[in-house]
């Protein structure tokens, strides 16, 4: 009897892109494949945690809201 080791970062991973895909279906085109999918919510979670960081004064500087940094990453992760 063997025993698999489930890798944790890999289910939460896997979670999360398939979460994120879920709520951007409507918003990528239907021919995008899982690595087109994986590399823009990598590029969806780098912007969240860069900007997520600034704070209040330099998100206003840079014309931007804390309300609106999930739009704004989402934007981002699509190429608008």
């Amino acid at each position: 009897m063997s025993i698999e080791f489930i890798n944790p970062y890999s289910v939460l991973a896997t979670t999360a892109v398939a979460s994120w895909q879920l709520r951007n279906a409507s918003k990528a085109p239907a021919s995008e494949g899982l690595l087109e999918t994986v590399k823009r919510w990598w590029l969806y979670r780098q912007t969240m945690n860069e900007l997520s960081r600034l704070t209040d004064r330099e998100l206003h500087d840079i014309g931007v809201m804390r309300s609106e940094l999930e739009s704004v990453a989402t934007k981002a992760a699509a190429g608008r």
